[in-house]
């Protein structure tokens, strides 16, 4: 039982966005995805596909799919709303 929980907090601290020139690499708690920015149309805030509570990112792209960035889940004490709203900004930059 240990073990799991080692394991689940260890891909829980490891969630991250990065975005470059090149694009948007995301690594969500079960899967890991590299989008060149020619295949992002917006970002949106809304409610975690997995969860009926708090708000993530969403990337909207161009082949009509959603890829939530588990990273953006900040929880609602210690600045998540700001964090998410500078986040989302951030990434609305980089969009051509």
């Amino acid at each position: 039982m240990i073990v799991i929980g080692v394991a689940f907090m260890t891909r829980i601290s490891s969630l991250k966005c990065v975005a470059d020139g090149s694009g948007l690499f995301v690594r969500n708690f079960f899967s890991s995805r590299r989008l060149a920015w020619a295949q992002v149309e917006d970002f949106r805030l809304g409610r975690p596909m997995a969860a009926p509570f708090g708000y993530v990112i969403h990337a909207l792209l161009l082949d009509g799919g959603v890829l939530t960035l588990d990273a953006t889940a900040w929880g609602l004490f210690g600045g998540g709303n700001t964090k998410r709203e500078r986040a989302l900004a951030s990434l609305r930059a980089w969009l051509p």
